[in-house]
């Protein structure tokens, strides 16, 4: 599958590692909860309905960060799905 969208960046939350499961370094910006919302709102238009664990590695986000970011969201009523593992997130119409 190929993305419609990438963010390449980090947010390390305390006990976060820096470094990729395969081993690459990853990009270390610190990026606000806003920043990361608009992530995870323009990965959800450009890719539809998605895991939410799926998403977050995609996006670069740590889940701390991604958990924060679908709950801004669903705050606005933009998403639907609470980004539990598994489950489908999905912008509403």
């Amino acid at each position: 599958m190929t993305l419609a969208y990438s963010c390449t960046v980090t947010h390390l939350c305390a006990g976060d590692s820096p470094a990729a499961e395969d081993g690459r370094d990853m990009p270390t910006e610190t990026i606000d909860v806003g920043t990361a919302a608009e992530a995870v709102r323009r990965f959800l238009n450009a890719n539809g309905p998605v895991a939410a664990d799926w998403m977050y590695q995609e996006l670069g986000l740590s889940r701390s960060l991604a958990d924060q970011a679908i709950g801004w969201l669903a705050r606005e009523d933009k998403v639907s799905g609470a980004g539990d593992e598994g489950e489908l997130v999905a912008l509403k119409s």
